[in-house]
């Protein structure tokens, strides 16, 4: 049996886990690494803060989802395909390492937040 997510340390793990797959795909691979080129040193400490946050409650996390999603649509069109591929690895890698009442809360919000960035997008 897989232990729920518990920790800073367990997001942090997934964090990495799930950006490392993600940008196996050619296609996010193109976006992340080529048109934006994420500098992974500071962004993963950013997003372990930001899943800290709704999972955990450490309340970390101070950015603007929102502004940040706007610059990239300004570089590239961020279409339905890309939030469902990014949603459905999310819930993959996390499926691969834990299990439990955090853990589904998580996939319940990362469905939910795909959604809303894609309406609030206007994609």
């Amino acid at each position: 049996m897989k232990k729920d997510i518990e920790t800073l340390e367990e997001i942090e793990l997934f964090v990495k886990q799930f950006y490392k797959t993600l940008c196996e795909l050619p296609e996010m691979d193109h976006l992340y690494n080529k048109v934006i080129q994420v500098n992974w040193e500071h962004h993963i400490p950013i997003m372990v803060n930001f899943w800290g946050s709704l999972i955990l409650r450490e309340g970390k996390y101070k950015g603007d989802i929102m502004a940040h999603h706007h610059k990239v649509m300004k570089v590239i069109p961020l279409t339905r395909e890309l939030f469902r591929t990014w949603e459905e690895c999310f819930i993959e890698v996390l499926d691969s390492l834990y299990e439990g009442e955090n853990c589904n809360k998580t996939k319940k919000r990362v469905v939910a937040m795909s959604k809303s960035l894609i309406q609030k997008l206007n994609i």
